[in-house]
């Protein structure tokens, strides 16, 4: 209103807003990739950032919850927003190839970077390969073939399944080792009585 005569006839910006100039009739909303929880901001770097594993598409947000929404299943984001540049939706990256986003608002494609359990993407198991990126489960990792195994994690490709040597054979799919060991590549010939 006009004609105010005393300090207390101002009032505080709202929470997601702030102003940083004098005498203004609006408060600025923060960016996009912020928010604020709190009355009476005189600046934008008040405004609270995004964590990593969440995007935001919306400006003067007052809830974490809805400024930063969590990377969907099968996507991470590693990034932090800048004033400039926020983190939106088509910025979350895809889990790579063998590995899988079982949860939503990871942060890591990989336990390289020390990330805390539950916010990477996690590796297809021994056995299995996923040649796709963006996958969210652990069902869509594949077995390697009848007469192969795969010992290690996070396979990317059907071509890294090794035949099982010489004298030994393998009747299942996902096998995880050569050795007779944990029931995988057998020395013994199956035989089928009818």
């Amino acid at each position: 209103t006009t004609g105010n005569d005393n300090i207390d006839d101002c009032v505080d910006c709202p929470i997601g807003k702030y102003s940083g100039n004098l005498g203004v009739t609006s408060c600025e909303n923060c960016n996009t990739g912020y928010y604020s929880d709190e009355r009476g901001l005189t600046a934008m770097t008040q405004c609270k950032i995004c964590p990593v594993g969440r995007y935001s598409n919306s400006t003067g947000e007052s809830t974490k919850i809805v400024a930063c929404k969590r990377c969907p299943l099968g996507l991470y984001s590693d990034v932090l927003p800048t004033f400039t540049n926020p983190v939106l939706n088509d910025e979350c990256k895809d889990c790579p190839k063998g590995r899988y986003g079982a949860n939503t608002g990871l942060v890591a494609a990989d336990t390289l970077t020390g990330a805390p359990t539950g916010t990477y993407c996690l590796a297809c198991t021994p056995g299995k390969y996923l040649e796709t990126t963006g996958s969210f489960s652990s069902s869509d990792c594949v077995n390697c073939r009848i007469g192969k195994y795969l010992p290690y994690t996070g396979a990317i490709s059907r071509s890294e399944c090794i035949q099982c040597p010489v004298g030994r054979y393998s009747d299942e799919t996902g096998r995880k080792a050569k050795t007779k060991v944990d029931g995988k590549c057998s020395l013994m010939k199956k035989l089928n009585a009818s």
